[in-house]
């Protein structure tokens, strides 16, 4: 099979996760980020205990910015452009990072796939793929976001496989915009607010929303947070889930327009 073919069979967004369902199949849910069959899946989104390089107690933060650096690590964001099939290679600082976000940015003939490399460039996961529907629904372009974090080792080289011209946008977690009320498109920011009900809209019925909050480990653990996912796949118009009090780091899952009302 090839490459492309590999990609359109495994390849997902980190928030794939909560998607099920969209396309009315009932799957097993994935984890955050799918990997090679090969290689072994976390349990669940929400780990057990483990030791923790976390300084400060969840109770203490009070930034989402200074929680997102402490926990994923900063580094200098990269920018990348290019035509066709290419390997990018990472510097130390990103490829050391327990987190990271991806814009990207694409327009050809066929889809894109983003793959998660190691050092030697061997596949380790498939970080995007503009085929799959919740993405775009023309999978010829792009515009939005995918990212790593702590389930899964950080890329140490990203492989584009494309026939277009693509953008990439490699920043921190820290760097991300403040959860907004309205949006378009798979997208990530951090959350302060108190928690509570989130209630909200979204454009594009032919294809579900997700909503996940990944939040400070209430016990130590190694995985950068823990994952919830609020909203999972909703096919509805309206849709509605619980945040977690901030500081926070929030994806939304949609490949239309969607609004929220957040808690006050």
């Amino acid at each position: 099979m090839t490459v492309r073919g590999l990609s359109a069979l495994f390849a997902t967004t980190t928030l794939a996760a909560c998607l099920v369902g969209c396309s009315g199949v009932d799957q097993p849910d994935p984890d955050p980020t799918s990997s090679p069959p090969s290689s072994s899946s976390p349990p669940s989104p929400s780990p057990s205990p483990a030791e923790s390089d976390q300084t400060t107690p969840p109770d203490e933060w009070t930034d989402a910015a200074d929680w997102a650096r402490e926990m994923f690590g900063g580094f200098e964001p990269l920018s990348e452009s290019g035509e066709g099939d290419a390997v990018i290679d990472l510097p130390q600082d990103i490829a050391s990072s327990s987190g990271g976000i991806i814009r990207v940015s694409y327009s050809g003939t066929e889809p894109l796939s983003l793959e998660s490399l190691d050092a030697d460039g061997e596949l380790t996961m498939y970080l995007l793929d503009t085929s799959t529907e919740y993405n775009t629904a023309d999978p010829s372009t792009f515009d939005g976001e995918t990212n790593w974090w702590g389930a899964n080792d950080p890329p140490q080289q990203l492989g584009v496989v494309a026939d277009g011209s693509w953008d990439i946008d490699v920043i921190p977690v820290h760097h991300l915009p403040e959860l907004p009320d309205e949006g378009e498109g798979v997208r990530s920011y951090l959350y302060n607010g108190p928690g509570g009900t989130v209630e909200g809209t979204k454009s594009d019925a032919d294809v579900g929303l997700g909503l996940t909050e990944i939040t400070p480990c209430l016990v130590a653990c190694d995985w950068g947070g823990s994952l919830e996912n609020i909203v999972e796949g909703r096919l509805d118009s309206d849709f509605s889930g619980e945040l977690s009090p901030g500081p926070s780091w929030v994806i939304v899952t949609h490949r239309g327009e969607w609004t929220m009302t957040l808690p006050e």
